[in-house]
């Protein structure tokens, strides 16, 4: 019926060290992950549970993950238009349920957004044909449960490919920041050399030297 929530579930296993942007980044992403997921199973339970669609249980499977009866994947009966009538009315809802999951995966990174945007178009394109009263009962299960399959696998191959992006991301912050560090060292370097010239020049006048530590994030600097 619906691209699964839980498929959402496999980011991020990006873990580094420190506090870098590309950390925070992934930790963000993780957050909105976590709330979407949330949000979206939340609304297929709702349909799920909803009475109206009780006498569709036996035919379409509805509940969120991927253990579909295997009489649900053999059926062989096509839609009655009363079924028909229901499915528009099922996909009204998981329209609703899209919308959330877009909206999360628009805050987190535009690969998500582009797997769940084609898991969408896949999954419509046999809706319309289940609707059209084409499509027996259990060739659209099986559809929709590769849809899904399929999505998860994209979904895999779009966190590693996050993942190797923001990896590569914290290691140039950590290059730079050793270069920022080591290019402190050197102009602490040069100005004691200045000051010791300043010093010799005009021993009444005490020279202002800049010292700065460089940790993580933060430069802290003092002079004296």
């Amino acid at each position: 019926m619906r691209p699964s929530a839980t498929s959402m579930l496999v980011f991020f296993g990006l873990s580094v060290a420190g506090c870098t942007g590309a950390q925070m980044e992934a930790q963000r992403m993780q957050k909105v992950g976590a709330e979407t997921v949330a949000t979206g199973k939340a609304c297929i339970e709702a349909i799920t549970e909803n009475p109206d669609y009780s006498s569709l249980k036996t035919k379409l499977y509805l509940a969120n993950d991927l253990q579909f009866p295997l009489e649900m994947l053999s059926d062989k009966r096509l839609p009655t238009k009363q079924d028909i009538a229901l499915l528009y009315k099922v996909h009204a809802d998981v329209q609703e349920c899209r919308k959330g999951m877009l909206d999360g995966a628009a805050k987190m990174h535009p690969m998500i957004m582009l797997t769940l945007v084609e898991s969408f178009a896949a999954s419509d394109k046999v809706w319309a044909e289940a609707t059209d009263g084409r499509m027996a009962w259990g060739k659209f299960n099986e559809a929709r449960k590769d849809i899904m399959v399929q999505q998860q696998e994209r979904m895999v191959q779009a966190n590693a490919q996050i993942t190797a992006q923001l990896q590569n991301q914290h290691q140039f912050e950590l290059e730079q920041r050793a270069r920022a560090a080591e290019a402190m060292q050197q102009w602490a370097y040069q100005q004691q050399q200045l000051a010791q010239q300043q010093q010799v020049v005009n021993a009444m006048n005490r020279p202002q030297v800049i010292n700065c530590n460089y940790f993580g994030s933060t430069a802290s600097c003092t002079s004296h």
